[in-house]
């Protein structure tokens, strides 16, 4: 994981204290990244029918009792993005419920493939999800040293670990382990790295 930012380790204990304040402070730092998650969710068509500012603003609400009851871990701020797509999409999911059952609701906006916006799209075709993989990933990339970032952007680029070792000038044994221990960290960091180096969101 890289290391976090001394801001981000006072506002948390700050919360972990009770302080509502560095909630929405820490939540207000992700604004930019959870805005863009949120039009991404949405899609064009539904941006007309939810405010993204409401949402915005129910997330801090939403975040602020899991963490009241002890039910959220945002150690990292990889962890917190992560969450937070996950309370945004399920808010987004009720909404929609909601507004299919209105007899007034645009009927233009009833189709089949809208329908399926705020359910679990497959992460390849999530916007929203890839914009976060990319950001997340760009924060761990920053975290580790030469030779493990470029070993991470070799398995990226689909090669396997004998070809990246040949590429970096080392043995495939020693690389083999430190992709190990790389996957490891990556997976701590809300990410998911498969055999063949794909990344996901876990």
């Amino acid at each position: 994981m890289p290391k976090k930012s001394k801001s981000f380790e006072a506002l948390l204990t700050r919360i972990q204290e009770g302080d509502e304040a560095a909630l929405a402070e820490l939540v207000e730092q992700h604004r930019d990244i959870i805005r863009r998650a949120i039009r991404g969710l949405l899609g064009q068509p539904l941006r007309s029918q939810f405010d993204s500012m409401d949402l915005f603003q129910s997330l801090h609400c939403s975040l602020l009792v899991g963490l009241r009851d002890h039910k959220f871990d945002i150690s990292t701020p990889e962890k917190l993005i992560a969450l937070s797509l996950t309370l945004i999409r399920r808010n987004i999911a009720h909404r929609w419920r909601k507004l299919k059952k209105k007899p007034e609701s645009d009927p233009q906006i009833d189709s089949d493939a809208l329908v399926k916006v705020p359910a679990d799209t497959p992460e390849h075709d999530d916007p929203a999800r890839k914009l976060l993989t990319q950001e997340m990933l760009a924060q761990i990339l920053n975290g580790l040293d030469d030779l493990d970032r470029q070993l991470v952007e070799l398995r990226l680029q689909g090669l396997n670990t004998a070809e990246a070792a040949r590429c970096l000038g080392v043995s495939p044994g020693s690389l083999r382990v430190r992709w190990g221990r790389l996957r490891k960290r990556l997976r701590e960091g809300g990410l998911f790295a498969d055999q063949g180096g794909n990344i996901f969101l876990s």
